[in-house]
């Protein structure tokens, strides 16, 4: 009985091996990935990368400043979902988007998609594409928020009397959509609400930008 009841298991894990062989190899989520290569500025080289389920990457080098960054975030699906539908829109961004009159060099912007329905890469420092200027805006906007973000997290830890500076610039930047999607840094301004260490203007002022992500 026990001899049988052996050879039965050896054919279920036989059978259940070749039913996991058979089934057809899941692709790996499309994926933008953004780069920008500014010396001079603060950072000076950045680097995002965001999958179409809506979790992203952030690295960044030192600069004088600020130290080398590596952050997690999750962008809401319905920008997610329009980003990545752009993209395809602009063919993964294969095609000629550098503008040819010349202008001042804000940085070497690289924009790269990967996905199972297409691949594709463009470079370039200015563009008079609306929708690449667009998707090119889409990425500095977070960029800018988790930049200030990580500079608010600092500040909060080592140097509170800078908070006050660092809510004035992230107010500035939000209002002139230089910053953009909030809700990316919501649990670095849910810790200054919280903290009853940092100053009433600044807990107002993060509480205030809290509301308006939801």
């Amino acid at each position: 009985m026990m001899r049988q009841s052996r050879w039965w298991l050896t054919i279920y894990a036989f059978a259940f091996c070749l039913a996991a062989q058979s089934l057809p190899a899941q692709s790996p989520p499309a994926r933008i990935m953004f780069e920008l290569e500014s010396p001079g500025e603060s950072p000076p080289h950045y680097w995002i990368e965001l999958g179409e389920n809506g979790d992203g990457k952030y690295q960044a080098a030192s600069s004088d400043d600020m130290p080398a960054s590596n952050m997690t975030f999750h962008l809401q699906m319905d920008a997610t979902s329009a980003w990545f539908a752009e993209a395809r829109a602009l063919h993964f961004f294969n095609g000629p988007f550098e503008a040819r009159r010349k202008v001042a060099f804000s940085g070497r912007k690289t924009l790269r998609y990967e996905g199972p329905d297409g691949a594709g890469k463009a470079t370039l420092n200015y563009t008079e594409n609306k929708q690449m200027n667009d998707m090119v805006s889409n990425f500095l906007g977070i960029a800018m928020t988790l930049q200030l973000g990580q500079r608010l997290e600092t500040d909060a830890r080592f140097h509170r009397i800078g908070l006050d500076v660092d809510m004035v610039a992230y107010k500035d930047s939000l209002k002139n959509h230089l910053a953009t999607h909030p809700e990316i840094i919501a649990p670095i301004l849910q810790r200054l609400v919280t903290d009853p260490e940092v100053m009433t203007r600044v807990q107002r002022d993060a509480s205030s930008i809290l509301q308006s992500t939801q």
